[in-house]
């Protein structure tokens, strides 16, 4: 939808704007010396729009969800549900030292 737009020097006449905003029932963007300079929207229009951003607000709480009273803890959650191997820690663990420090046998020839 295209915004309507009117200079400032309309709002001398109030009860032309007022009809306005009830007619379109969206805001009307006032500019002064052709900038934008403010929004004047008929009080039902505002009600919606403010409905709108309120049910938009994703700090309030979704229907069919309750929040809980203390955050789930982090540590131990998937505990009993994933195994993970014995060497996890070291997987890989001579394949890196060769890449860093080249192989042991290496080391013994050089010296």
């Amino acid at each position: 939808m295209i915004p309507t737009i009117r200079p400032i020097s309309e709002l001398k006449n109030t009860t032309s704007i007022s009809n306005l905003c009830h007619k379109i029932d969206e805001p009307v963007f006032i500019t002064k010396n052709g900038y934008s300079d403010l929004v004047i929207m008929s009080i039902g229009t505002y009600e919606r729009k403010m409905a709108l951003h309120a049910a938009d607000d994703f700090d309030a709480p979704l229907e069919g969800f309750e929040i809980a009273a203390e955050p789930l803890p982090r540590i131990g959650f998937l505990e009993g549900q994933i195994s993970v191997p014995d060497d996890f820690d070291r997987m890989g663990e001579e394949a890196i030292s060769e890449m860093f420090e080249g192989s042991c046998e290496d080391a013994g020839d050089s010296a």
